[in-house]
């Protein structure tokens, strides 16, 4: 539908400039310099807008669920999971990973990240700690990234991950 809005009201003693034609909003037209116009935009989008149909916004649902399937993805799906992997690493295969135990004697929630690079073989080198928390939770966490394997890759380069553990009091 049209919309027929009042005409603006301004003190300027400029005019305000209105276009006297809708075709200057939508136009598929390229001006090579102002206002001299050489040739027609020959695009399948130009010809595909003018007949489609704008559908309603699909309902997202509830915004807690949505927020959770995000988490699940960043995770790895798995629900609650004990670590997050990021970096050039998550295309890879885990062949063997080690999960720390949560220690008796530490009694807080608590992430720990590192920074660590993955050889073409898929050995775990150069761990370094990037956020700390305990020490002891620190130590476990390096010294399980430590153990992980992922798979072998013909190229001869060294690949960067991230990974969070996450800790949580039960």
């Amino acid at each position: 539908k049209r919309v027929e809005l009042p005409e603006a009201i301004t003190s300027a003693e400029e005019q305000v400039y209105v276009p006297k034609s809708e075709e200057l909003v939508a136009s598929t037209k390229i001006q090579d310099k102002v206002g001299n116009v050489n040739r027609h935009i020959e695009s399948n989008i130009a010809v595909k807008s003018k007949n489609r149909q704008i559908a309603e916004k699909p309902e997202l649902g509830d915004q807690s669920d949505f927020l959770n399937s995000i988490s699940e993805k960043l995770s790895g799906g798995e629900r609650e999971s004990p670590f997050i992997l990021e970096g050039d690493i998550i295309h890879r295969t885990i062949l063997h990973k080690v999960i720390p135990e949560y220690p008796d004697n530490v009694q807080k929630n608590a992430q720990i990240k590192i920074k660590f690079n993955v050889s073409a073989e898929g050995d775990v080198t150069d761990v370094i700690l990037i956020k700390k928390a305990d020490p002891i939770l620190d130590q476990i966490s390096v010294e399980a990234i430590q153990k992980w394997r992922f798979n072998s890759i013909e190229q001869d380069v060294q690949q960067t991950g991230f990974i969070t553990f996450r800790y949580k009091i039960k």
